[in-house]
């Protein structure tokens, strides 16, 4: 979000971060969790970003919605209370879901019907498969596991 010239001038003179630069020293640097969504979340950038973090444990797992300066919001999962998983679709999940492109429901649709005990890496691409999770702007779909770092799947949708 904003001009070319403002994200350039973040990275140079603030000392503000580039988004994948910081995704990979936190993979490199982080002992845990806790301290990757830490990382992820506290420091600058230099532009606005989603980061949806997977950790291998119960619980752990939280879509971090980023400004320049920190979170504006972070929301982890609560199954507890029934919220076993998120889905970030590139609106603010506070938000209303504009009506021009709602792939919230779909998913969140999809989701309910695979069940939690039914989730795979395949079932997974399944829901991201979704009309119109899945649509012509779909350049690529990537499913990953942090418990199984050997379980990794991507598939070129709409290369052009």
């Amino acid at each position: 979000r904003g001009w070319w010239w403002e994200n350039a001038i973040a990275a140079i003179s603030l000392g503000h971060s580039p988004v994948s630069w910081l995704i990979r020293k936190t993979l490199s640097d982080s002992e845990n969790f806790e301290e990757a969504v830490y990382t992820l979340a506290k420091k600058p950038l230099i532009a606005d970003v989603y980061y949806i973090v997977g950790g291998t444990a119960p619980r752990e797992g939280v879509v971090i919605t980023r400004n320049r300066g920190g979170p504006a919001d972070i929301w982890p999962l609560d199954p507890l209370n029934g919220a076993w998983f998120r889905v970030e679709t590139n609106y603010d999940h506070w938000k209303p879901v504009p009506k021009r492109d709602d792939r919230r429901t779909p998913a969140i649709k999809a989701l309910n019907a695979t069940g939690q005990a039914h989730l795979s890496l395949e079932a997974l691409f399944q829901v991201l498969s979704v009309v119109p999770v899945y649509n012509n702007y779909t350049i690529y779909t990537t499913v990953m596991s942090a418990a199984q770092p050997d379980k990794y799947m991507t598939r070129i949708r709409n290369p052009s």
